[in-house]
């Protein structure tokens, strides 16, 4: 059995590394316009820096950690969304109605995102996405670092078995 896997991490963007950078030192900016002012700080000021510290952290150390992963088979797309926990799902290709592979922007969102119109999406960078619509009306979005390996798995291994079997 052939299968391709596509892991897509937030981290590995060029624009998230900035956003990083940015939200790290914004405790450090802080902490420097209230000591160019010569001002003491009180207690209440360090407690309001060290919140706003650990407030930016967290997020930071969430978005560093969050992963997807898509495993194309000749007979199945297998899908996890990592943060902290494991959880694998499955689509058989049978219950596959259309695929098509699209561009995919920062104002399209990023992470994972379900919505009430039965749509998923697993995309951590703004490139490319395998977006897979099923027999039962769910739409699934997943981001993709190859397209021209997943256009070719999918034509090799799906639709050539519906042309041999079909």
């Amino acid at each position: 059995m052939r299968s391709l896997v596509e892991i897509q991490r937030f981290k590995d963007g060029k624009l998230a590394l900035v956003l990083i950078v940015v939200l790290g030192l914004t405790p450090l900016l802080l902490f420097a316009i209230g000591w160019s002012q010569m001002k003491e700080f009180a207690t209440d000021d360090l407690w309001t820096i060290a919140a706003t510290s650990l407030a930016i952290s967290l997020p930071i150390f969430i978005s560093l950690r969050i992963k997807t992963m898509v495993q194309l088979d000749s007979n199945k797309i297998v899908y996890q969304s990592k943060a902290f926990f494991n959880r694998k799902r499955t689509i058989p290709t049978d219950n596959i109605k259309e695929w098509n592979i699209t561009d995919h922007r920062w104002t399209d969102g990023l992470g994972h995102q379900h919505s009430l119109q039965r749509k998923s999406t697993y995309v951590m960078r703004p490139e490319k996405a395998l977006v897979i619509k099923t027999r039962d009306g769910r739409t699934y979005k997943f981001g993709i670092n190859r397209p021209g390996m997943v256009k070719r798995f999918i034509h090799n291994n799906w639709e050539q078995n519906e042309e041999i079997y079909g």
